[in-house]
């Protein structure tokens, strides 16, 4: 989409030439006395009398004389311009009702002309003179709303300002709310509407209009592509002298799409928009051959310059031009486009259908091997995976050549061999690969297809240092003495690098050792960081801090979020405060619930239940609930009893209706996709079962996108790996968010960091993806 979209008309001022609506007396009176310059830079002409009589007029309070000598004064007809005077007479006739004195009144607080700016003011008078239905205040408050002057950005009044400008006629708002539509910016996204509204603002003459309507059916949004169609409107727009319309005509003569293929007049289209000072327009004129007779590498080529420009939605109609005439390098960058729902949405099939046709293109290869390892756009298959990765990495392809490594050293689609997933790792680390080194350090760390060697881990995550896991990773090497002596400053300078790429931990280890430094302003602002992000220890501690500042509902804020995801400490901590009252209103329940909490957590920690049958049929039928799930469980299994959907069923309800959030997990299980099910899934997700929050979040992806992220949130929090990942997943999409790369990003990488597979290949795709 083209900037001119969502460019704004210029506000009027002095220095624009704009059209003021007169009464209709001017116009029939026959006598020029007063020349003036009209908006259209025509000669206008007023008797001086009839400027008299608005002067008496006025000063005995008629709105409409009044607003009239605001304009003379304005544009300095028949007397010396003066915006005191303009705004003095513009106030008046606004306060007597006038809406085009309401809506000039406006303007001029907008521009801080005659008086002082204040654009709260300015939207004050511009919204009585819109609701008196003035169509151009209309449009000045939509636009105040959408760029945010005077008030909060509100998309959605915004939109409905320009239609009711729109309903009027207002060619330019008509432009504007199709702009808006085809964006989804404050109303749902309608391709339909888009082009109405385009089509309107077109046949009204509007040069944006015309170009916009040309821009959607070049690239077939909201209307199958019909280059014919979009060359028509382009031509009324190129010809109205729009920049853009003439560059875009010209291509389409360039390419002979929707025209005859015609290279002196497609010459002659981007020679007018380079003498406009059109970029694209200029390039394409050093660039192109004389002969302006497109091969399959110059099509390419104009492809990659726009995508090095980052103009994707043009890159892409280049980069398929070429890819049909079967340039390789363009069918792996189209189907790179698809794959991260660049210039086009995001569509993994077509993505797959384009490196297919490259498939012996190296990096063709390694997205496609990607494909299959992450099950997007094809079913999720290791062996292809492997397979279409070793390909590629025999063409040295650094990236095939560490995902073949972590399908070696995981055993996915071919046997684990830890030596051949570090052979992989080195050819990528020798040829500079970050992530390679990354895994290299790694496997010399752990004795990984190697003997653990600190040493050479120390140097290989030095070599990855660009990557933010290496950086964390040598904080804590420092930290900890590992293959070299302690360094606390080292350490700081690695923590401190991860840091900045919001790598929570990091922010977390820094405060650590800020707080045992009794640097508690240091502490206090990296565990706030790390907090924010969810982080649990860096919760608790911010909690201990704020406590032992005396902040205490601080202290309980962050005492309970912690507890939420389980921590221990910042339970047992949260159940003192109610005990006691600080920062909480004192409650013994609230007290007693979370001691509970923390004592079942201490009691899972070392949980050794007996397997003595008969000692658990004896405290089942006690009522002991962790008994019962137990014995549900051994009859589930049939170990040491003999296998038994009811006994296990009985006894997973009984501890179940004890409120054991085990067995409601249990339960649910077994019911599979009953409503009962669910029932039993909420009751042990509210108690903060994880298991059962990370269920609920399947079950509702296709369902109720926002109750699937929310449950996902949960489980994430709580350190679930997959749960972790289908968030990051769902930040990446906006599915039952908003599209938040950052956010996906962390989630992301918080379940690679347990070796999440998939998590691994998401974060490497979405980090390339915003390279790109």
């Amino acid at each position: 989409m083209q900037e001119l979209k969502v460019k704004l008309p210029a506000k009027q001022s002095e220095n624009h030439s704009v059209s003021f609506p007169w009464n209709s007396s001017v116009a029939n009176d026959q006598v020029p006395d007063v020349f003036y310059k009209t908006g259209s830079g025509a000669l206008g002409k007023l008797k001086r009398k009839k400027i008299e009589t608005w002067f008496k007029k006025a000063r005995v309070g008629e709105a409409q004389a009044q607003y009239n000598l605001g304009v003379v004064y304005f544009k300095g007809v028949g007397v010396s311009k003066n915006h005191e005077e303009a705004f003095k007479w513009f106030e008046k006739a606004a306060e007597n009702g006038s809406a085009k004195g309401q809506g000039f009144l406006a303007l001029m607080y907008e521009s801080g002309l005659g008086v002082e700016q204040d654009l709260e003011l300015s939207l004050q008078w511009y919204e009585k003179a819109a609701k008196q239905d003035d169509s151009a205040a209309q449009f000045n408050l939509a636009r105040m709303y959408y760029q945010g002057k005077g008030t909060e950005q509100a998309a959605d009044q915004a939109a409905k300002w320009f239609e009711k400008a729109a309903d009027q006629n207002n060619d330019t708002a008509q432009n504007i709310l199709g702009v808006l539509y085809e964006k989804g910016e404050g109303v749902p996204q309608d391709l339909n509407r888009a082009m109405r509204w385009y089509r309107k603002a077109a046949l009204n003459g509007n040069e944006a209009g015309l170009y916009n309507l040309g821009d959607l059916y070049d690239r077939g949004e909201g209307v199958g592509k019909d280059s014919a169609k979009a060359a028509r409107w382009f031509r009324k727009a190129a010809m109205n002298g729009l920049d853009l319309a003439q560059f875009k005509l010209g291509t389409l003569y360039y390419c002979g799409e929707g025209v005859a293929r015609a290279p002196q007049k497609a010459l002659k289209w981007f020679c007018r928009a380079a003498e406009q000072g059109h970029a694209h327009a200029r390039h394409f004129l050093r660039t192109t051959s004389s002969d302006f007779n497109p091969s399959g590498e110059d099509l390419y080529q104009k492809g990659k310059y726009f995508f090095e420009q980052k103009e994707y939605e043009e890159a892409f109609i280049w980069l398929e031009r070429a890819a049909n005439e079967g340039h390789t390098e363009a069918q792996n960058s189209l189907g790179l486009l698809c794959d991260y729902g660049k210039g086009c949405k995001r569509d993994p099939v077509q993505a797959f259908y384009w490196y297919k046709k490259a498939q012996d293109h190296p990096q063709a290869l390694f997205n496609i091997g990607m494909l299959y390892f992450l099950g997007e756009g094809v079913e999720q298959d290791d062996q292809k995976s492997f397979n279409f990765f070793e390909l590629s990495a025999k063409e040295n392809e650094t990236r095939s050549q560490v995902f073949l490594g972590i399908l070696y050293e995981n055993g996915k689609g071919i046997d684990q061999d830890l030596t051949k997933a570090v052979n992989c790792y080195r050819k990528a680390a020798w040829q500079g690969d970050a992530f390679g080194r990354f895994h290299l350090a790694r496997m010399y760390y752990h004795g990984k297809g190697v003997p653990a060697d600190h040493g050479q881990a120390l140097n290989w995550y030095h070599k990855a240092e660009g990557y933010v896991l290496a950086q964390y990773n040598l904080g804590r090497m420092y930290l900890n003495g590992d293959g070299v002596k302690p360094n606390l400053q080292q350490a700081i300078h690695w923590f401190e690098k991860a840091a900045d790429h919001g790598h929570d931990y990091a922010q977390f280890s820094l405060g650590k050792i800020y707080y045992g430094d009794k640097n508690l302003d240091e502490a206090l602002k990296w565990f706030q960081l790390a907090a924010e992000q969810g982080n649990r220890l860096a919760q608790y501690y911010l909690g201990l801090l704020y406590e032992n500042q005396g902040e205490e509902k601080e202290s309980a804020h962050w005492y309970r979020q912690a507890a939420e995801q389980g921590n221990l400490q910042a339970g047992q901590a949260l159940g003192r405060m109610y005990f006691v009252g600080k920062g909480v209103v004192k409650d013994f329940e609230e007290a007693a619930k979370w001691y509970r909490k923390t004592s079942k957590l201490e009691s899972q920690k070392d949980e050794t239940e007996s397997s003595d049958v008969s000692w658990l049929r004896k405290a089942a039928g006690q009522g002991h609930a962790r008994a019962q799930n137990h014995l549900a469980g051994l009859y589930e299994r049939g170990e040491g009893v003999p296998y038994s959907k009811h006994e296990s069923l009985k006894w997973y309800r009984r501890a179940a209706e004890k409120g054991n959030d085990q067995a409601q997990y249990n339960l649910a299980r077994m019911l599979e996709q009953s409503e009962e099910a669910l029932g039993w899934f909420h009751k042990s997700a509210n108690q903060g079962n994880t298991l059962a929050q990370a269920e609920l979040g399947y079950r509702y992806q296709n369902l109720d996108e926002i109750a699937s992220f929310k449950w996902f949130r949960l489980a994430g929090e709580r350190g679930h790996s997959d749960a972790q990942y289908q968030l990051g997943l769902m930040y990446r999409n906006g599915r039952g968010t908003e599209i938040h790369f950052i956010e996906a990003i962390h989630w992301l990488r918080r379940a690679a960091e347990q070796d999440h597979l998939p998590a691994i290949g998401a974060l490497q795709k979405l980090e390339h993806s915003l390279k790109v």
